[in-house]
């Protein structure tokens, strides 16, 4: 007789031989952890807590799954969101082993097996009969979203229209909220008006911004990440107080730049909300919600995009410039609010979307595309120009097809455009006046490794690049290659930093970046593409060598030579580098960069690519540290002139912020442990330091209003944080999202 037996935790019942200890094995749920924390652990959280994806624990767990098969389809089908039905059958069913250890299932002698789901259910939905059976409604698999299309291999691309609408979008796109100014005769809160004044960002102050205004993502064109503002400094930092505190508007990735200007600090959140708050008080002023296009479930990778938007917004004149995850321009009036004109670049439906915020350049709005290794982007990766007052397209470059450059071309091998996946723009570029030119950093190729993707031994133009595009008309002027041929998706698109220096006793324009996840910075002529020097800042082992010409060499016993041929790569896929940016000071002539030791096994297999999810065709294993190695986070201190590291600061937990350098000598940043701290620019020593709710997270800031400096600092949920959780597991991240900001000040000095 088949009967129901209530097991401890959240309370799942088993239906099972009476007398049975349970249904898996120690061993398969210890599998199981780690093939969790490798691939759900991000969005569903190192504790099964739900972040960014569902909780796989307590009710809320239990009353949306019901059965173990249909929790079994879930994860087989969809998961995870890069990789959607790429888990093995045993890798899913040891996840589910684990899964119900920790919600209060015994192990047995036996492991799961798929024959076995559909006798266990989740407690809490009807009772069993009389004879102790469940009922057959109970035991009923509740069918997930239909399994997407297939994507065609090579087919043609539709023309990439660019369609504007209009000013005067639909109010319930804009919520206008300023208690104290409340017009109590307006029909609707979207009608509201501010009444205060806003002197509008030109491009005299773009070029040159006002040392108390933080107008970018990185403050100045060139990237650089430094305020001169220095009213804190080496010898008061200590003496920092809270000033006021906000609760971001979502959750999701906490990846935000704030932006100040003329008293009124502007914030966006992941799902394109924009807030504009008051700078010394935190006051809400205005609240915009982009009304996201829907897309199915099933797309999971591109869902994902809109939860980890960072900088997605550009001040200039009256408008706050907004990227959106459903590929659009928006355009807002920085008062107010209110929709000025949208646009919709890019054919969401195909899976573009941006993540990233734009540069203003002379009116021009200068962006890049991402989710180009999404299955429908198949032939087209873009860096866009659009006029300001109008969000009319100027310009495009494709990363992906030069039909001007041959060796463009010839770098794919036999793979046509429209088999061409990847060259994201993840990151926003940077902008020379003195030649009128843009600097931005490509990703890698897809699908990830060249055995599924046929390009051979082909470099793969344009990915993992630097590309230097004229302003005005988006032409190439030059490009440098981070990483040819790609085979661990190993990222180039990171900050590009322009800083002007003497070298061996001559001026040079460099571009200094750590342009990959691959942690190795390089140094470049900026004005001809030349290369300076390259240096190692961590534990890497995909490139043997570059030569003093610039020319990478990569490590091809790495290179996977068949499916399923494993190999362990330093560092992992997660990145010794990623978003977090790095700093640069003129005070000390230091380039300050955050990046992070580790390294995991990686895989090619073949999937099948289906809309909205990712082609990269790949499995990975969790994070482990180098041989050796026992920190994971490190921030290294570079000369800009031959990248010699003047100082390290290493640590267990990773740094999980942007770093910011100030006129006081300070270098700001936090990590995954919670802790923000101010380090000392010359020597790296920590001189102060505070634990906040949550990871330090997004991209810090400063900013000066009547005479007081204030410190900004984000704070919430970092995926790079939750995938290294195992390489420090005595730091204990939370189990919520906790996304914040936190505003700090110098307390004031009381004369006795």
């Amino acid at each position: 007789m088949i009967g129901a037996t209530l097991l401890t935790g959240v309370g799942l019942q088993f239906a099972h031989s009476r007398g049975a200890a349970g249904i898996f094995t120690a061993e398969q749920a210890q599998r199981g952890q780690g093939a969790y924390d490798a691939q759900c652990g991000m969005c569903h959280g190192t504790r099964l807590e739900g972040r960014d994806a569902p909780p796989l624990s307590g009710r809320a767990f239990t009353q949306r799954f019901e059965t173990a098969a249909r929790l079994y389809r879930y994860f087989s089908t969809t998961m995870p969101p890069f990789a959607p039905g790429q888990m093995s059958e045993q890798t899913c069913l040891d996840i589910m082993a684990y899964i119900l250890s920790i919600n209060g299932a015994r192990p047995s002698e036996s492991e799961l097996t798929t024959a076995a789901l559909t006798a266990i259910r989740l407690a809490g939905y009807g009772a069993s009969t009389p004879d102790g059976t469940i009922p057959a409604a109970a035991q009923a698999v509740v069918a997930d979203a239909e399994t997407p299309q297939a994507f065609t291999w090579g087919k043609e691309l539709p023309d990439h229209s660019p369609t504007s609408f209009e000013a005067g979008a639909p109010g319930k796109e804009v919520v206008a909220v300023i208690p104290e100014r409340i017009d109590s005769a307006a029909e609707t809160v979207g009608a509201v008006r501010s009444k205060r004044s806003y002197a509008p960002v030109t491009n005299a102050m773009l070029l040159d911004p006002p040392a108390g205004d933080w107008l970018m993502w990185r403050r100045t064109l060139d990237s650089q990440g430094y305020s001169p503002l220095d009213q804190i400094n080496k010898q008061n930092v200590t003496n920092l107080e809270l000033a006021w505190a906000w609760p971001m508007a979502e959750t999701g990735q906490q990846q935000t730049a704030p932006l100040v200007h003329d008293g009124i600090m502007f914030i966006a959140t992941t799902n394109d909300v924009v807030q504009a708050l008051d700078a010394t008080t935190g006051d809400l002023i205005w609240e915009y919600r982009h009304a996201l296009a829907e897309i199915p479930d099933s797309w999971g990778y591109q869902r994902y995009q809109a939860r980890r938007q960072k900088g997605s917004i550009a001040l200039y004149q009256d408008k706050v410039i907004l990227t959106t995850a459903d590929a659009k321009l928006v355009a807002l009036d920085a008062v107010t609010g209110r929709i000025v004109w949208q646009t919709q670049v890019f054919d969401y439906a195909r899976g573009y979307s941006y993540t990233v915020g734009p540069l203003v350049v002379n009116g021009k709005i200068i962006s890049g595309i991402s989710g180009c290794s999404i299955a429908g982007t198949a032939g087209g990766c873009y860096i866009t120009a659009h006029d300001v007052h109008s969000g009319k397209e100027l310009w495009r470059f494709n990363t992906l097809d030069d039909a001007r450059n041959p060796a463009q071309q010839a770098s794919w091998g036999e793979v046509p455009p429209g088999n061409r996946w990847g060259g994201s723009s993840w990151a926003t570029g940077s902008y020379d006046p003195h030649t009128n030119t843009v600097f931005w950093g490509t990703g890698n190729p897809g699908p990830y490794t060249e055995i599924v993707r046929g390009s051979r031994d082909g470099a793969v133009l344009y990915t993992n690049s630097t590309l230097a595009l004229d302003a005005d008309s988006g032409e190439l002027k030059w490009y440098f290659q981070h990483l040819p041929r790609d085979n661990w998706d190993m990222d180039s698109p990171f900050e590009r930093v322009l800083i002007d220096a003497k070298i061996d006793g001559k001026p040079r324009h460099l571009l200094v970046t750590v342009a990959g996840k691959n942690g190795i910075a390089f140094a470049l002529d900026r004005d001809t593409g030349e290369f300076i020097w390259a240096k190692d800042t961590i534990v890497q082992n995909v490139v043997t060598g570059i030569d003093e010409n610039g020319t990478v060499h990569i490590n091809e016993n790495l290179i996977p030579s068949a499916l399923h041929d494993e190999k362990l790569i330093c560092p992992s896929v997660w990145g010794g580098k990623s978003w977090q940016a790095g700093a640069y000071s003129p005070l000390t002539k230091l380039f300050y960069v955050p990046v992070a030791e580790s390294c995991n096994t990686f895989a090619p297999i073949r999937g099948e690519f289906t809309a909205g999810n990712y082609v990269g065709s790949i499995t990975a294993g969790p994070r482990v540290l180098p041989p050796g190695v026992s920190e994971a986070g490190v921030m290294d201190a570079l000369s800009i002139s031959d990248g010699r590291r003047k100082w390290r600061h290493s640590q267990r937990a990773l740094v999980s912020s942007s770093l910011l350098a100030t006129g006081g000598g300070l270098l700001f940043g936090g990590d995954a442990g919670r802790y923000l701290k101010a380090f000392d620019q010359e020597t790296g020593q920590v001189l102060w330091h505070v634990r906040l709710n949550a990871p330090i997270a997004g991209h810090p800031m400063t900013y000066q209003i009547n005479g007081v400096q204030y410190l900004a600092v984000p704070t919430g949920y970092s995926a790079q944080a939750g995938s290294a959780a195992s390489l420090f597991p005595e730091i204990p991240l939370p189990s919520g999202a906790g996304n914040s900001l936190f505003i700090f000040k110098l307390r004031p000095i009381i004369e006795h």
